[in-house]
């Protein structure tokens, strides 16, 4: 099904708006301005329909959101079913058409300011994704196929209330997007050099700067991946489960494991650290600017442990001063 969306309809206002009293065309007036204040989502956009899913297109776009409507329900299905959670009965798609759009559009849905190298971004309060269809890639790619049901996966979990790095990481892990081979490497690097950011930081505020987000995302998908396969899918569904019921992650974790948090954490990192392999560095396709940015971000993360370590020794001494006279 196809057809026109975006404007308001409607009757014109004739002579008789006119003729209304002064308080009437005022209320008239406030109204009108309050539309005109109003974003127009998908304006001048065209619509295709598929089962649970209205996708928005310009001009010359029907052919990627028919292949988005097609696939939709079944990815939101089997994304559900890997994560244990009831898929999103609704869903709006927007493929803007350029970037301009594309975060005009973002904007206008609420998603505020979108950062440039964001490509698509989900609300699940509004059952919608928006995404830069300019630089999607070609219709039926492994690449979009996999960047939108990352985005998906989001509206799966939008009812869980997992914090932003835990959701990134299931989403990666639900959507079986592979990590870039330079940004695996990457992490192996960082973990070497004892430079990934902790989980606990992750947790506490996700890093918006661009180099820190990117390695935000790596160590989340790596992290949950590593989860999978050192206790199997399910207790990952288990976690997700005792989240969705309200334990913290920490006791979500234990229940699911068996094992504190911060063992689970050692673990991925150790076995990070462990498939490290300069060879990796020397063959691979890492720019100069790349490993400068690998050695800015295990620089950062030196100088946070070195302030942690600081900080508990100082909480350590505190503890172990005497008291004061007449504390007693």
């Amino acid at each position: 099904m196809r057809a026109r969306g975006g404007g308001l309809g409607g009757p014109r206002l004739g002579g008789a708006a006119s003729a209304a009293p002064p308080q009437v065309r005022l209320g008239l007036s406030l109204a009108l301005a309050v539309l005109l204040a109003v974003p127009a989502w998908g304006a001048g956009m065209e619509r295709v329909e598929g089962d649970g899913v209205v996708v928005l297109h310009a001009a010359g776009g029907e052919s990627l959101a028919r292949w988005v409507a097609d696939g939709y329900r079944a990815a939101a299905a089997d994304l559900g079913e890997r994560l244990g959670l009831a898929a999103p009965a609704s869903a709006t798609v927007v493929l803007a058409p350029t970037t301009e759009r594309f975060r005009e559009e973002a904007e206008a849905w609420g998603a505020g300011r979108v950062r440039g190298w964001v490509l698509a971004v989900a609300l699940p309060e509004r059952g919608t994704i928006v995404v830069d269809a300019s630089r999607l890639g070609f219709v039926g790619g492994s690449a979009p196929a996999a960047m939108l049901r990352h985005e998906i996966a989001h509206l799966v979990l939008a009812r869980v209330g997992v914090p932003r790095w835990l959701a990134e990481g299931l989403a990666c892990w639900a959507a079986a997007q592979p990590m870039d081979p330079e940004g695996a490497v990457r992490l192996r690097s960082l973990a070497r050099m004892d430079g990934l950011i902790p989980l606990a930081e992750l947790e506490a505020q996700f890093p918006e700067d661009h180099a820190e987000a990117s390695l935000a995302y790596l160590e989340a998908q790596s992290w949950v991946e590593d989860l999978a396969g050192r206790h199997g899918d399910g207790a990952v569904r288990h976690m997700v489960a005792e989240v969705a019921k309200g334990a913290p992650v920490r006791e979500a974790v234990f229940r699911a494991t068996g094992r504190d948090l911060e063992a689970v954490e050692s673990e991925w990192r150790v076995g990070l650290a462990s498939r490290f392999s300069w060879w990796d560095v020397l063959v691979g396709s890492f720019s100069v600017f790349t490993l400068m940015t690998l050695l800015a971000l295990a620089a950062i993360a030196r100088h946070r442990l070195r302030r942690r370590r600081l900080l508990a020794t100082m909480v350590a001494d505190d503890e172990s001063a005497p008291g004061e006279p007449g504390e007693d």
